[in-house]
C-alpha cells in the first residue's frame, strides 16, 4: 500500500478501502489482595504453669501429711487456710508433663463413742477434698480415710503448656479406710511406773488409790448390760465407778499403791451382773508379778 493511502486511511478520506474495526483489548486487571484474616498472635504458656491446688475440705487438721512424688522429684506441701474455699489448702507449683501422684496420709478420724437409746454408737468420720488446676477440678468424697493416694497425668497442650487431665476415669484413686467402732480397751489415764522390787519407794504400805481408765466399746454395746471390772493378784474382781465424761467414758478404780509383785487387769463383761456374765474381755493388762508397779494420777 503507498504511503499515500496509509496516509488516508489514518485520515479516514481514503475511498475504496476496507476498515477493519478491530475492537481495542481490555486491559486485565491486576487481582486485588486477598485479606489477611485477624488472627490474634498466639500467646506462649506462662511461667511458672497454673499451679495444682488440693483442698481438703473435711478433715482439717494441722498434722495431716501431704506431698508430691513426680517424675523428677519428691517433696512434701505446706498447708493454709484457704478462705476463698473455706478449707485447708496445698499448692503444688510449677507442675511438669509426666505422672504424678499426691500422697495424703494421717488423716484423723472420729472416733468418739456415743450412746443412742442405750446403745454405742459411732459417727462416720467424712472426708472431701478437690483437685484443680485453672478451671479443671476433681473431687473426692469419702468416709473413715486414714490415707489416699491421687494419681494423674500432666500433658503438654497445644500451647506447650502442662495441663492436669483431671477427667473422672483417669485420676487414678489408692485409699486405706478404718472400720470405727470394733475396739474393746482401757486407756490409762495416769502415768505408770513399773520398777524393781527392791526400790526404795516400793518398800512402803500399799496405800488405796483412785486410777481412772478411757474405756472404749464397740458398736452395739448394750450399756445396761456392760460392767467394768478390776482385780489384782488373787483379790476379788472389783466393778469400776463408771460415767460419762465430756464425750468419754471413764471408769475409776481402786488400788493399793504401790503394787507389789501381783499382775493387774481390767475386764469388761457382758450380761446382767458381774457374777453372770455371757462374755469376758480383758481391756488393760500388766500380767507380770515380778515388779514393783506405781500408778501416779
Amino acid at each position: 500500500m503507498s504511503h499515500l493511502r496509509i496516509c488516508l486511511l489514518l485520515l479516514g478520506l481514503c475511498v475504496g478501502c476496507t476498515i477493519i474495526d478491530t475492537p481495542t483489548p481490555i486491559p486485565t486487571a491486576t487481582p486485588r489482595p486477598t485479606a489477611i484474616p485477624n488472627t490474634p498472635t498466639p500467646v506462649g504458656c506462662p511461667y511458672p504453669a497454673e499451679p495444682i491446688i488440693l483442698t481438703l475440705f473435711e478433715p482439717i487438721a494441722d498434722d495431716i501429711r501431704v506431698k508430691v512424688i513426680t517424675p523428677q522429684k519428691d517433696f512434701p506441701l505446706v498447708a493454709y487456710l484457704d478462705p476463698e474455699f473455706d478449707g485447708q489448702s496445698y499448692t503444688f507449683d510449677n507442675p511438669q508433663s509426666g505422672e504424678q501422684r499426691i500422697v495424703i496420709d494421717n488423716l484423723p478420724l472420729n472416733e468418739n463413742m456415743r450412746v443412742e437409746n442405750g446403745i454405742i454408737a459411732y459417727d462416720d468420720t467424712p472426708f472431701r477434698a478437690q483437685l484443680r488446676q485453672g478451671q479443671q477440678t476433681h473431687e473426692r468424697q469419702e468416709v473413715n480415710v486414714t490415707s489416699m493416694t491421687l494419681e494423674f497425668d500432666i500433658e503438654e497442650d497445644e500451647l506447650g503448656c502442662a495441663l492436669a487431665d483431671f477427667r473422672e476415669d483417669r485420676v487414678r484413686v489408692r485409699q486405706t479406710t478404718a472400720v470405727i467402732g470394733e475396739e474393746t480397751s482401757a486407756s490409762l489415764q495416769a502415768s505408770l511406773l513399773m520398777t524393781d522390787l527392791s526400790a526404795s519407794n516400793c518398800q512402803i504400805a500399799p496405800v488405796l488409790t483412785e486410777v481412772d481408765f478411757d474405756i472404749t466399746l464397740p458398736a452395739g454395746t448394750h450399756m445396761d448390760e456392760t460392767h467394768v471390772v478390776y482385780w489384782a493378784g488373787e483379790e476379788a474382781v472389783s466393778e469400776a465407778d463408771c460415767d460419762w465424761v465430756n464425750g468419754r467414758y471413764l471408769c475409776t478404780t481402786a488400788v493399793g499403791i504401790p503394787l507389789i509383785g501381783q499382775p493387774f487387769f481390767v475386764g469388761i463383761l457382758t450380761g446382767p451382773s458381774i457374777h453372770q456374765p455371757t462374755d469376758a474381755k480383758i481391756a488393760f493388762s500388766l500380767p507380770l508379778n515380778n515388779m514393783c508397779v506405781i500408778f501416779t494420777p
